[in-house]
């Protein structure tokens, strides 16, 4: 039997260098001030899993439909302009169009290897949905204020591949 060993490499993740990008239209909307330690989160979606039984016992699970990825970005609130702008662009990311379809966003999130690194990660979540319920919150901190921002990617993962250079 072979066995693969992972995660060997050195741990990368520094969100003091990290970068989340939001494509909005043509443009790139950039969010800086990321919380430490828990400022990106997601959840592959997979597939649901179907268990039958057949008198009575169970059988091999079937796979089921398809489930969306669930991600969460975190961030701080930096002085009252900082975080204005966050809460504004906030309250604007949800705003449907004519059509009545939810607005669906590009969401790039760039990992360095290492501070100051021009190469990394790059995690792209191509359609990206606010959540419903609970999709935006806004917290005053006992340091700072906090902004989570809770998105439903429609696809079932995101798409990772090295970059060599930052996007721009």
């Amino acid at each position: 039997m072979a066995v693969t060993t992972v995660n060997t490499a050195r741990s990368r993740c520094d969100a003091t260098n990290a970068r989340i990008l939001i494509k909005n239209g043509t443009d790139y909307i950039s969010i800086s001030n990321l919380r430490p330690n828990s400022w990106f989160e997601y959840t592959p979606g997979l597939r649901e899993i179907l268990h039958e039984t057949n008198v009575g016992d169970l059988t091999t699970p079937q796979n089921g439909d398809a489930k969306p990825t669930q991600l969460r970005i975190k961030v701080w609130g930096t002085a009252s302009v900082g975080s204005t702008q966050v809460e504004q662009w906030f309250s604007t990311i949800d705003n449907s169009p004519a059509d009545g379809n939810r607005k669906l966003h590009d969401i790039y999130i760039e990992i360095p290897n290492f501070a100051g690194a021009s190469a990394g990660k790059l995690y792209r979540f191509r359609y990206c949905a606010v959540k419903a319920e609970g999709g935006i919150s806004v917290k005053a901190g006992s340091s700072f204020d906090e902004f989570d921002l809770d998105l439903t990617d429609f696809e079932a993962a995101p798409t990772i591949t090295a970059y060599s250079s930052p996007l721009s």
